[in-house]
């Protein structure tokens, strides 16, 4: 995505000033990368921001992944078998 180029770019051309950026993922599509990151670290809390929205509309904080489903179940997504496919 053009996001994840731009990032990338960004990280190649400046690291040393970069290295506060978050580990990033775009779901549902990096959902199954997403859970495995958590698993990795299940105590931290992470930042729901939806695409399409400004002035902090729709920002919320997740720190279990029952959250998550929750969420992709508002929109339709099936993560059932650790990956989020549209139905």
């Amino acid at each position: 995505t053009g996001g994840r180029a731009a990032m990338e770019l960004m990280l190649n051309t400046a690291p040393e000033e970069l290295d506060f950026l978050p580990v990033t993922f775009l779901l549902p599509a990096d959902y199954s990368l997403f859970v495995e990151e958590y698993k990795r670290n299940p105590a931290a809390t992470w930042i729901m921001k939806p695409t399409a929205r400004a002035r902090g509309v729709g920002i919320f904080l997740v720190n279990r992944l029952s959250q998550i489903k929750r969420w992709a179940a508002q929109l339709g997504i099936d993560t059932s078998r650790g990956s989020a496919n549209a139905l």
